[in-house]
């Protein structure tokens, strides 16, 4: 059975008891509207533009981990500038404690 017969030979309301339901339209151009292009929804395609998709979705998918790269090795230095920053303020700190131990004949006065 060919399917634009079978389309027109459809009934446009079907009642089931008590209740009638009017079907959408099963038409190209429901209501003399054409909402989608028959010329591009019937034609065939050409097997190319696949490959080129593909091409396309590749290219992408390629920018997405270099830009995702690129984003972790910033964040990487930036976390061994942190680490080199901790252990500069741990050896002050050290450096800190061992003077302020030091034994000394000095008075230690607040402040000073």
């Amino acid at each position: 059975m060919d399917l634009k017969n079978s389309l027109t030979n459809q009934p446009d309301k079907i009642t089931t008891g008590n209740l009638t339901v009017k079907l959408v339209e099963s038409s190209p151009a429901p209501s003399g509207v054409e909402l989608v292009s028959s010329y591009q929804t019937n034609r065939a395609g050409d097997p190319m533009d696949l490959v080129a998709l593909a091409q396309q979705v590749q290219k992408g998918d390629d920018y997405i981990k270099a830009n995702a790269c690129n984003k972790l090795v910033v964040i990487a230095d930036q976390i061994r500038y942190l680490q080199e920053q901790a252990r500069k303020v741990l050896a002050d700190a050290k450096r800190d404690a061992d003077l302020h131990h030091a034994a000394c004949n000095i008075v230690k006065k607040p402040g000073n």
